[in-house]
């Protein structure tokens, strides 16, 4: 009877510890696309120089999310796997947060996330599918992304998410998966105050830092897509250029480069008040998606219209006329962090400060916001594709 009772209990402690780890897993929304993605993980080390360190070359890590045809056994993807969790961890977003509470609140959720795409991914009698380079917003990194990221390659992309170290975005930290290395960087306040003194600002030389980190992996697409087994499933003559914030204005300064394999820009909520001088005629389309609900509420906090408040974070400066092929989505019900793991996590807890998330109601879920924000972009790839 004792050994009975014995047994019972291992069995039963085996049990527990499972349900407790299923039930520990935040699964991401399902993919709305035709194919299942995987992931892989690498960096280039470039030859720009880092202006933020003497004598040292700029090194660039990225994540490929990729379209699959077999996944046998899938073992999924977790958010941990692009940036582990510890004293790193804590040094990059800790200042996030107004209190502790909530920065272990944001901890926890984080530990528990789990992608729908897998870790491996076999691609057999698949098209050639577009390359999106994606570039982060400010202080952020490519793990913030990772829900927009795998649904945009479920649709047939393959996509580049990128982490820009050094550029001036806070407690800047990066995580390099492939060599398992970390980045610690604290921005460098003295070099920041000084570019505030110049007449262009910091903020226009952050984004040209960070345009010439999407230029460099362009460069080396080549070399990585052989290396990573996927040459011939990209199209490397149709690549897309996309970045969610300063990630936005990344991209859409990246109009400003010479990459003539560059077919088209996506900038998600990016802004242009405090961006470099634009002087090239652009013919390649441009889709500037902008979610007015955030926009509003900061509108009334400037005292302004949201006509002007648009006119002022979005165009000041800029010269329309230079944009030949350029659309712009409004999308009325959504709000600036939605793009980004923020919104995902809100549906588990309150914990964001306005920095973060707006403080406005939650009106939908955030699987209904990604298919239709991948829809719309499914659609504007796929009509550049049929001019081609």
């Amino acid at each position: 009877m004792l050994l009975f009772l014995r047994y019972f209990i291992f069995i039963f402690s085996i049990l527990a510890v499972s349900i407790a780890s299923d039930s520990r897993s935040l699964i991401t929304p399902v993919l709305g696309g035709q194919y299942q993605t995987a992931i892989k993980h690498s960096e280039i080390q470039t030859q720009t120089s880092d202006p933020f360190i003497q004598g040292k070359k700029r090194k660039i890590g990225f994540s490929i999310f990729y379209p699959t045809s077999e996944t046998k056994n899938c073992d999924k993807v977790r958010l941990v796997d692009f940036f582990p969790m510890g004293k790193e961890f804590e040094f990059r977003y800790k200042s996030f947060f107004q209190n502790n509470d909530w920065y272990h609140s944001f901890s926890e959720l984080y530990s528990q996330i789990e992608l729908q795409s897998c870790k491996t991914g076999v691609i057999k009698n698949l098209k050639s599918f577009p390359i999106i380079i994606f570039s982060p917003g400010a202080g952020g990194g490519r793990e913030g992304y990772v829900t927009l990221l795998e649904q945009l390659s479920s649709y047939g992309n393959i996509v580049f998410a990128l982490d820009h170290p050094h550029w001036g975005g806070g407690n800047n930290t990066v995580f390099y998966p492939k060599s398992q290395e970390f980045d610690v960087f604290e921005r460098p306040n003295k070099l920041f105050e000084e570019l505030q003194k110049k007449q262009e600002g910091a903020d226009p030389y952050f984004v040209k830092v960070r345009t010439k980190d999407v230029s460099d992996v362009i460069d080396y697409l080549p070399t990585i897509l052989v290396e990573e087994n996927l040459i011939s499933s990209a199209d490397t003559h149709q690549i897309i250029i996309a970045g969610h914030s300063f990630g936005g204005a990344t991209a859409f300064y990246s109009t400003q480069i010479n990459q003539p394999n560059v077919v088209a820009y996506i900038d998600f909520d990016g802004t242009f008040n405090n961006t470099p001088q634009y002087t090239k005629r652009v013919e390649q389309p441009i889709l500037l998606i902008l979610t007015t609900q955030g926009a509003k509420e900061e509108a009334q906090n400037y005292n302004m219209s949201f006509d002007e408040y648009e006119e002022f974070n979005y165009y000041k400066g800029l010269d329309l006329d230079l944009f030949m092929n350029l659309t712009i989505l409004r999308y009325q019900d959504y709000v600036h962090s939605d793009f980004s793991i923020f919104g995902f996590m809100s549906t588990y807890g309150d914990f964001l400060n306005e920095r973060a998330i707006r403080s406005l109601p939650i009106k939908h879920s955030h699987k209904e916001f990604l298919d239709e924000i991948s829809q719309s972009i499914d659609s504007f790839i796929k009509e550049i594709s049929s001019q081609d």
